[in-house]
């Protein structure tokens, strides 16, 4: 990544394309009230009930809208989103004390409209979670943390660089607040507010990892034979799930362990293949993804 004086100061050496922290400076208003009302929009309100909750021009939305499309995509659904807000379930959700609390939410328009004929053991996972039917003890009882676990194979996967829609969230939340921790709640929210492809967010996941066919797995000590942890954001698009994970500083981190779990936990519990799991992690800056298919051969090959 190089930086070049111009209107877009970064180069994304992988891709090719420049970016620039800026795409959300306005004129007249700032970011907070483009966020606020264009979530608003989102959450399946007319441009009219927009405009009035916001007290914002329902010209100025709607430019809003057409200016942002590419980012805050959900917006082409809207018709579809406002069946969704009359019986007040477009996003719905369960607090789960896991040691600590963790506050799980799901889009159920993306679930319905995306998922559920796809992917229909995914969706029952995540019907299921909703509800508040994860075994709490699996995690309150379990000192094995999927994010404590490494992986060092970076030099042996192929690994994707981008900045993408996923690094612009990340700017956003940035611009909205100044602690890492609420930063971290805050683009979980937008994404799963905005975006097309973000199904569900803090998503509990667990294995028993003595039923696990991959002796890594097995290896991993636990003292109630599981390991337990929690996605950042769950994705679906283009027919693969997409287990994400906001790291501050991304290129400084080596997550694979902790995302290769995650991937173990999800594909025991919905059938889904490692070869339609992809791993991901990113900050304001850059993301990294890989296929899930590469680390598990990779661990089938090196351990046993």
């Amino acid at each position: 990544m190089a930086q070049h004086e111009s209107a877009y100061p970064y180069l994304c050496k992988d891709c090719g394309k420049r970016f620039s922290n800026d795409k959300f400076k306005s004129r007249t208003y700032p970011i907070t009230k483009i966020v606020k009302a264009l979530s608003e929009y989102n959450s399946g309100l007319t441009i009219e009930e927009t405009s009035k909750k916001t007290q914002i021009p329902k010209s100025t939305i709607a430019n809003w809208i057409q200016e942002y499309e590419d980012l805050l995509n959900l917006a082409k659904f809207n018709r579809k989103l406002q069946k969704y807000v009359k019986n007040n379930r477009l996003i719905q959700g369960h607090k789960y004390l896991h040691q600590l609390v963790y506050l799980y939410l799901q889009h159920n328009f993306k679930l319905d409209y995306f998922v559920k004929s796809n992917e229909p053991k995914l969706y029952d996972y995540l019907q299921k979670t909703k509800n508040g039917l994860i075994n709490k003890n699996y995690f309150t009882n379990s000192d094995a943390r999927a994010s404590r676990i490494k992986l060092n194979i970076f030099k042996e996967l192929n690994l994707k660089t981008t900045h993408n829609n996923a690094c612009e969230f990340a700017n956003i939340a940035i611009e909205l607040v100044d602690d890492n921790w609420k930063r971290h709640w805050a683009v979980e929210k937008i994404m799963l507010e905005n975006d097309t492809s973000t199904i569900a967010v803090e998503v509990p996941v667990y294995l028993e990892t003595s039923t696990s066919t991959i002796p890594w797995i097995k290896s991993i000590k636990s003292n109630n034979n599981y390991i337990t942890g929690h996605i950042d954001l769950l994705q679906y698009r283009n027919g693969k799930l997409y287990i994400l994970d906001y790291k501050p500083g991304a290129k400084n981190e080596k997550p694979i362990g902790q995302l290769f779990v995650y991937a173990c936990c999800l594909s025991k519990s919905t059938r889904i293949h490692f070869s339609n799991i992809i791993l991901a992690w990113f900050d304001e800056n850059l993301y990294y993804e890989t296929n899930a298919m590469q680390v598990y051969k990779y661990v089938m090959s090196n351990f046993k």
